[in-house]
């Protein structure tokens, strides 16, 4: 499964500056190698992903297609607002696409950084009692964890989840992510230690394990890119294109000029279906 609708990198670095060095149309296309679907962790099949405004819809991706492989540490580069959370929620399947399919083979984790599955109202021993059970972990092992790691005493495993504050709630989070033992992390953003607290070494550990297994990171920033990355793709102007030198990804990221419409499909009505669709229009990164 490869892209083939594959934008003009060459007309786009030109733009920007005729002196860099740019990849040509030929050359990108020659790059987007064959991967059977089989062989990913998630796939994303010719998919067409919907949106709605107050006054039109518009496609946030047309017939997308890209593999994210196994035994790949992937890192996703995109300008603001080019969609990069709208391809994770679909790649998690919390967003239904319009036409196409995803396949999935794989045990994805949600975002590093979300603690949103955490009943507000619930106390915390009440919220990590249901979390053992699912994973199947020793509910005294999670709690005796959950003590160390954030330094909560006993009594305050009876507070509410809704008084906790939100670096304490990230932070278990964190290791919940980590206790349930994915087949491939997805860090949506800039992975930062201070978003879990002060950082010290075992929190550092922690994030640490989370880049050691296979994982698809979305960056605004190549600085934020992983260490250990292999593999990258950049989403432009509603596609994906993947690159073996992650070095030479960043190079045509830097050169590219930032759109100032990064989704090229906003804005116009897509009067090809006027079947009813339930998704609903949200803020993309």
């Amino acid at each position: 499964m490869a892209e083939t609708n594959v934008v003009s990198f060459d007309e786009a670095a030109r733009a920007r500056d005729e002196r860099i060095s740019y990849i040509s149309d030929e050359d990108l296309q020659a790059a987007q190698s064959f991967i059977d679907a089989d062989e990913c962790h998630v796939a994303i099949d010719r998919c067409t992903v919907i949106m709605k405004s107050k006054t039109s819809r518009y496609a946030v991706f047309k017939d997308l297609t890209a593999t994210f492989p196994k035994q790949r540490r992937i890192a996703v580069l995109g300008h603001k607002g080019s969609g990069k959370t709208v391809m994770i929620d679909v790649m998690l399947k919390r967003r239904s696409v319009h036409t196409g399919r995803v396949v999935v083979n794989s045990r994805l984790s949600w975002a590093v950084s979300y603690s949103g599955f955490l009943d507000q109202k619930l106390t915390l021993r009440q919220n990590l009692l249901f979390v053992a059970r699912v994973l199947h972990v020793d509910p005294t092992y999670l709690m005796g964890a959950t003590c160390e790691i954030c330094n909560f005493q006993q009594s305050q495993l009876h507070e509410r989840v809704k008084s906790l504050p939100a670096i304490m709630k990230r932070r278990i989070g964190l290791m919940l992510f980590l206790i349930a033992d994915f087949d491939c992390h997805i860090i949506d953003g800039p992975l930062r230690a201070a978003m879990f607290g002060k950082p010290n070494e075992r929190l550092e550990a922690m994030l640490a394990a989370v880049t050691a297994r296979d994982y698809i990171a979305t960056v605004t920033d190549p600085r934020q890119i992983p260490g250990n990355c292999d593999l990258a793709y950049i989403l432009y102007n509603g596609r994906l294109f993947q690159f073996e030198d992650v070095a030479k990804a960043i190079e045509m990221y830097l050169v590219l000029p930032v759109p100032e419409n990064p989704n090229p499909f906003a804005g116009q009505d897509d009067k090809d279906d006027d079947s009813d669709d339930e998704s609903v229009a949200v803020d993309v990164m």
